[in-house]
């Protein structure tokens, strides 16, 4: 029989994904391993892939939907089946649906999916919409799935707004009108006599909703306490500079501090662990998470094993790991869990800045800019290039003074940088 495709547990405790896009046309052929489109999480994007051979028979949500965790998405018919699977199917989908309460509420009430045999479930007007474009009595209304998700968001019924959309479908413009309308803000002349909304509404990603849970738990939850510290990072430069006649690719500063941490964590291990309700988690290796910016927000890769890797590794694998990034391609094993956690935003010249803990790890170290300073050496004053950083800590699981240790150690490893080569 035709088997259901359904959205996969993606991400670890995540209740859904959005449905970004198919890859694939009803009626396609497909094979075990192939994707069938692309699935955003809170952090970056993944493939849909099909189980078996076979071919997509039905797509039952729209592009842009907001998925349930084991909702159907599409229909697959293997070898030999025909329409009559496909009604089958989609009647075990719909029993599926009603068992769950609603079918649109499955899918995150971001898109009407339809299961009937004989109606394309992605599409853009309805039947039930009458001539004059509003719905009929007892009908479900139709929207656009955008439409339906910024109406959600900012808790407005679909049953109450008008549709301007083909056959009434409710599209974006009528959600933003009627979100104008309740918000009572005063609109601006326009020079052709209208007028328009004093601001621009902009929804929550996943992603920004997910650093936003994520944060507000971290300073609500975590008792944070901060240790500045300070290099010289001359002996750094130089280093840096010799590495870019042997190392292929760019070195960074960012690379060289990944390596020192590893190797700072591999000498205080009690610096290496993370709070559980029950007990300590103490790590055998490094584990260290690296802020990345990308276009949808910030993502914390991971560098795995850090102290077992060169600097060149080191280099090599953040270069991937930032372009799979900000390309919205990063697998989950590759962002969740860490022990340790870099945040440097010394290239946008940020001198000195206290970065918020990642759950799970139990510290964040935020890096400012080398900067060319004034400092006293043996009674005399001298410019040398002089980098600055600031650790947030975990009071539950690491002490003031297991700290402090651990961020002298740091210090030496960058102004004895050859140390790390060893």
């Amino acid at each position: 029989m035709a088997t259901m495709v359904c959205m996969p547990a993606v991400s670890a405790n995540a209740p859904d994904a959005v449905l970004v896009e198919w890859t694939v046309r009803e009626g396609d052929a497909v094979r075990a391993g192939d994707s069938l489109g692309g699935i955003e999480t809170d952090k970056a994007m993944v493939d849909l892939e099909a189980e078996h051979d076979g071919v997509v028979g039905r797509l039952l949500v729209a592009p842009g939907s907001r998925v349930a965790v084991g909702a159907p998405l599409a229909l697959l018919l293997r070898q030999g089946e025909t329409a009559e699977d496909i009604a089958d199917a989609a009647r075990r989908a719909d029993a599926a649906a009603v068992a769950g309460g609603d079918a649109a509420a499955i899918a995150g009430d971001d898109v009407a999916v339809s299961f009937d045999a004989d109606t394309p479930a992605v599409g853009n007007g309805d039947a039930a919409t009458s001539a004059g474009g509003n719905a009929a009595p007892g009908a479900r209304r139709f929207a656009s799935p955008v439409a339906r998700r910024l109406a959600a968001e900012n808790g407005l019924a679909l049953a109450t707004l008008a549709g301007s959309g083909p056959q009434g479908r409710i599209v974006k413009r009528d959600v933003e009108q009627a979100m104008e309308a309740a918000s009572g803000a005063p609109p601006i002349a326009t020079e052709d006599g209208g007028s328009s909304p004093a601001y621009e509404v902009l929804p929550h990603s996943s992603m920004r909703r997910a650093i936003a849970r994520r944060v507000a738990a971290s300073k609500s939850t975590i008792p944070h306490f901060y240790l500045r510290g300070q290099c010289r990072a001359d002996a750094l430069l130089g280093l840096r500079e010799q590495l870019k006649t042997v190392v292929p690719g760019r070195v960074s500063i960012n690379d060289l501090a990944v390596r020192a941490a590893a190797c700072a964590l591999r000498d205080v291990p009690d610096m290496n662990v993370t709070w559980t309700a029950d007990a300590l988690r103490r790590y055998r290796h490094a584990d260290i998470a690296v802020a990345v910016a990308t276009p949808n927000g910030l993502v914390t890769p991971i560098v795995r094993g850090a102290d077992q890797l060169g600097v060149a590794a080191i280099s090599g694998t953040m270069t991937a790991l930032i372009e799979r990034a900000r390309a919205g391609r990063l697998a989950p094993a590759e962002y969740e869990g860490g022990s340790f956690g870099i945040s440097n935003l010394g290239m946008l010249g940020v001198v000195d800045f206290a970065a918020i803990i990642n759950p799970p790890q139990s510290a964040m170290l935020a890096i400012g800019a080398v900067a060319r300073e004034a400092v006293v050496e043996a009674d005399t004053i001298r410019v040398a290039s002089v980098m600055r950083y600031t650790l947030a800590v975990d009071h539950r699981a690491i002490d003031g003074e297991l700290a402090a240790r651990w961020l002298a150690r740091f210090t030496w490893y960058l102004e004895h940088p050859v140390a790390m080569l060893v």
